[in-house]
């Protein structure tokens, strides 16, 4: 217990140590480096009592995404000068992101160091995963970034770029003072250019602009691929939402309201009828997660059912809502839109009914498998379907009979196995 309490203190101060050197080095700023200096202080502190590594408690106050946060940004936007705009929105989030990236650089950089001068050591390898598990908030926080405003990243990475370049030419205007290849007048002019230029970083730090709502909707492709007087009435009015990770989009056994697009982050599905049967069978059911470019909740509100499943948010959701009229009005307002429609409801349905096959592509995948090899059926009752090996068949409508079993499949379901089923008596059924 002593030599693990001893190898924690070490790390601490490996830690405590890379925030020194990167408030040197200009990659934080004295109000980042106080704050993660504090947090080291306190995780010593529980250290000394006997606890494990808990450095993130201290972080946690300091590093989050406000709820409001999109919304405001794009409420503020015609209503105030850009640099005033990245005053209120994106230098709120700056601080946090900088010292997110600043903690997992040092605490990465601290067990490289730790490696290298205790070799493999039991004691050590433990301290090192207490470490990984401090820093899985972090980077969740950041890929929270990433997704929902990238334009925060690029000004802390823009900014410690160009910060060591001008530390750089600094350290050469300096080498050549040295040398005697300058005389003191232009020793002086460089050096007061490169403080210039370091004060204007400070003060004016690079921006990116946030797409509009509209040219968001546009890159996605169920409202990029529709006519244009269609897109337009499915948008009219635009409902758009950013939900913070583990809020709930819609659960199982509600019924469908309409549908949630996905523009960044990503949502994860549960199914109690799923998880029972991947028990059954001794399966660890593995839930394939919805991304860019997911159409959530299509096929429910085609149908006019109930959710099959709850659909929760995995990161922080940039996300539009359809509601389910203008949906159906949409559907039918013709009958290729309506194939289209149902089509781009099999992607959801795959992933959900067929996870073994389907969940490990990304949608894009996903989307060009079905582009190029599926193909949609209207089939009259008592018409016997024809699967070839490799095949799978989703049902989306009507129900089936297999052969000599009895059993009857609903909508909703997916069959993959060669052979051939034959459908109910309750009206046509529709197949992808």
């Amino acid at each position: 217990q002593q030599q693990l309490a001893d190898t924690r203190l070490r790390f601490l101060n490996g830690v405590q140590a890379a925030y020194w050197s990167m408030l040197e080095e200009g990659r934080v700023n004295q109000t980042a480096a106080m704050l993660l200096m504090q947090a080291v202080a306190e995780a010593i502190d529980h250290t000394v009592q006997g606890r494990r590594l808990l450095l993130w408690p201290a972080m946690r106050p300091h590093v989050r995404m406000p709820r409001y946060f999109r919304a405001l940004h794009r409420a503020l936007r015609p209503l105030l000068p850009q640099r005033a705009l990245n005053w209120v929105t994106v230098d709120r989030l700056e601080l946090a992101a900088s010292m997110s990236a600043a903690y997992i650089r040092a605490l990465r950089q601290t067990r490289q160091q730790l490696r290298e001068f205790l070799k493999d050591s039991p004691i050590l390898e433990a301290v090192v995963l207490e470490s990984e598990e401090e820093e899985k908030e972090a980077k969740k926080f950041l890929e929270d970034v990433r997704l929902n405003v990238p334009e925060v990243l690029t000004i802390i990475k823009t900014k410690q770029v160009t910060h060591a370049i001008l530390q750089e030419l600094h350290g050469y205007v300096e080498n050549l003072d040295h040398s005697g290849l300058l005389d003191q007048k232009e020793v002086v002019l460089l050096h007061n250019a490169v403080t210039a230029d370091l004060k204007k970083l400070q003060r004016s730090p690079p921006f990116v602009a946030m797409l509009p709502a509209e040219e968001v909707l546009l890159r996605q492709p169920l409202i990029g691929a529709l006519p244009v007087d269609i897109r337009l009435a499915l948008l009219q009015p635009l409902k758009e939402a950013t939900k913070l990770s583990d809020s709930t989009l819609f659960q199982e056994g509600q019924p469908a309201e309409g549908v949630w697009l996905i523009a960044s982050g990503t949502a994860k599905w549960t199914s109690k009828a799923a998880e029972a049967e991947a028990e059954a069978h001794g399966q660890h059911l593995i839930p394939p997660l919805f991304a860019h470019g997911s159409s959530v909740g299509l096929y429910e509100t085609l149908r006019g059912c109930a959710h099959q499943y709850s659909v929760v948010a995995d990161s922080v959701l940039h996300c539009f809502f359809i509601d389910r009229q203008r949906i159906l009005a949409a559907k039918d307002s013709s009958d290729a839109i309506q194939d289209f429609l149902w089509k781009e409801s099999c992607l959801e349905v795959a992933r959900v009914l067929r996870p073994m096959e389907f969940g490990a592509l990304s949608m894009h995948d996903l989307r060009v498998l079905f582009a190029s090899s599926a193909r949609l059926l209207t089939i009259a009752p008592h018409t016997a379907i024809h699967l070839a090996p490799c095949e799978v068949a989703l049902l989306l409508l009507g129900a089936v009979r297999l052969p000599g079993e009895g059993v009857e499949g609903d909508g909703g379901d997916g069959g993959g196995a060669a052979g051939r089923a034959r459908g109910g008596g309750r009206g046509e059924g529709r197949a992808c």
